[in-house]
């Protein structure tokens, strides 16, 4: 059985605390990120890192050496990988601090909904950025955009994901796509 995690860049994040990065995961970002994403690593391209920006950035796959692992994450132009912004979708009750209020873009559930309730035979109602740690990956657009759907290369909704954020690894489940609004 193939097993594939899911990586990603964080950048800019101030006031949350990781873990050190593993020399396995470094030398593998370290290995990706002055490269290019082509060929059969190039799962699906011509997404945008935000909006009015280029669609340079794609989703590409490279495998860990001697491993037959597989680690999925997003590249730009140049030596860029993604970055990661807040997201606040899902619950919006029990605020924390005042991250969420001031997003424009808040929708009241999470691509994974249903599936957070089942899971939690009920206990939870949708994932709350406050509390859950989640990551946001995919594209679901209904306006002709790129989509990619992580569950075609084995992804499954709320897998455990790494986020690389300098010198420290975060992590969170799977919880949520980013559409178009």
């Amino acid at each position: 059985m193939k097993a594939t995690v899911a990586l990603a860049a964080l950048v800019g994040a101030q006031g949350i605390s990781g873990l050190s990065v593993p020399t396995n995961v470094r030398n593998f970002y370290n290995r990706v990120k002055p490269t290019t994403c082509t060929g059969a690593e190039k799962l699906k391209g011509g997404f945008y890192d935000q909006d009015g920006g280029s669609a340079q950035w794609s989703y590409c796959r490279k495998a860990f050496p001697d491993s037959g692992k597989h680690a999925i994450y997003l590249h730009g132009p140049s030596t860029k990988l993604a970055n990661m912004d807040i997201d606040c979708d899902g619950d919006l009750s029990n605020p924390v601090d005042g991250r969420c209020g001031y997003s424009e873009d808040t929708q009241g559930q999470t691509r994974w909904k249903a599936e957070v309730q089942a899971a939690s035979g009920g206990r939870i109602s949708d994932l709350n950025a406050n509390i859950h740690p989640y990551v946001v990956f995919g594209n679901e657009r209904d306006d002709g955009g790129a989509t990619f759907d992580p569950r075609s290369v084995g992804i499954k909704p709320l897998s455990v994901m790494a986020v690389v954020c300098g010198d420290k690894m975060f992590y969170g489940v799977w919880g949520d796509t980013n559409g178009h609004d």
